[in-house]
């Protein structure tokens, strides 16, 4: 059986002023002041961060539990993705120096702990 062939000109489409209409009346909610497209508030920005340092956390302490279960490959993606969001945690760092260490990344490893060094007082660490 042979399809028919539908012009553009017959495509189902909606109109332009419903959908607009429809758009407008879905964003204009009562008592409620629509604000301007791709705007971001200093509440997103707060979200993002409150959601940002979750994940950190949550990556941190799956890589620390993979590390002391001894499976150290997978600490090491946990700890990596750990350090790619919170890369100012020294915590996070020299965890993350351990594993890249029991992964046998010590070039790797050793460049995170002068980092670490010079930055913190080894008392701190």
């Amino acid at each position: 059986m042979a399809r028919k062939r539908v012009s553009p000109s017959r495509s189902r489409k909606v109109p332009a002023p419903d959908a607009a209409e429809a758009l407008t009346a879905e964003i204009r909610k009562e008592g409620v002041t629509p604000r301007p497209a791709g705007l971001i508030t200093p509440e997103d920005r707060e979200n993002w961060k409150k959601w940002a340092s979750e994940q950190a956390q949550d990556a941190f302490r799956r890589g620390e539990a993979c590390l002391s279960a001894g499976d150290a490959a997978e600490a090491l993606g946990w700890l990596e993705r750990a350090y790619r969001m919170a890369a100012d945690s020294p915590n996070v760092a020299l965890l993350l120096a351990i594993a890249r260490q029991a992964c046998g990344y010590r070039t790797e490893a050793i460049a995170l702990l002068k980092n670490l060094a010079a930055t913190y007082d080894s008392g701190q660490i």
